[in-house]
């Protein structure tokens, strides 16, 4: 999940508004009840890291914050504020996870997109070619089982609006629509998928947005 990372918004602000928004949520994507893992620290590098794995618990097995200096910013993602989750998908209720966890840590986030993607579909990617050099800020690098695109990227990478976005793909996913943040949702499948599948359905959707 990448955010816009901005001089205006500083990493303790974002970091703690970031638990205070999932907080409602509970155990485990809520994280701790009353607490919320430090603020990380730059030190003599130029982004801070914060690894809040214990903090979520449950199903995750590693979960990390990443925020890049504020003095340092350009239009790529490299410097984005960055939450990164691997989970086991066998030990959480994806449906939930889904439809009711991802939108609320978009918000928390402030974020312009969601990558939802088996770690295996790297390796798939890789055979068929399509590893490449992508700024996130302007491309749709991947397409997985689950997506967000704020209006910005909808606009720079697709030249769609979020409603056109969700019109194109509607009858191919499981849901599309556009949702509060004004980006694109869309879910391929909140269901267990093997690699391969999650790959080929990917490619259909990428083939219907002209990716």
């Amino acid at each position: 999940m990448h955010a816009r990372a901005t001089d205006a918004i500083a990493v303790a602000e974002r970091h703690q508004r970031f638990f205070e928004v999932i907080r409602p949520l509970g155990a485990p994507w809520g994280g701790i009840p009353g607490e919320a893992p430090a603020t990380p620290a730059f030190g003599r590098n130029v982004n801070a890291t914060a690894n809040i794995t214990k903090a979520l618990g449950g199903p995750v097995r590693r979960a990390t914050l990443s925020y890049p200096f504020r003095r340092l910013l350009t239009d790529t993602a490299s410097c984005d504020d960055v939450l990164s989750i691997v989970f086991d998908p066998t030990k959480a209720d994806l449906a939930s996870l889904v439809y009711d966890v991802i939108p609320v840590y978009v918000e928390a986030l402030d974020a312009y997109l969601v990558e939802y993607f088996d770690e295996a579909n790297i390796d798939l990617a890789a055979e068929a070619g399509r590893l490449r050099p992508c700024n996130p800020r302007s491309m749709v690098c991947q397409v997985g089982l689950v997506n967000f695109w704020d209006e910005e990227l909808c606009r720079r990478a697709l030249r769609l609006s979020p409603a056109e976005v969700a019109n194109r793909v509607r009858a191919n996913v499981e849901h599309a629509a556009v949702v509060p943040r004004a980006g694109a949702f869309v879910v391929v499948s909140s269901k267990v998928l093997t690699p391969e599948e999650s790959w080929k359905a990917g490619a259909a959707l990428r083939s219907i947005l002209g990716i």
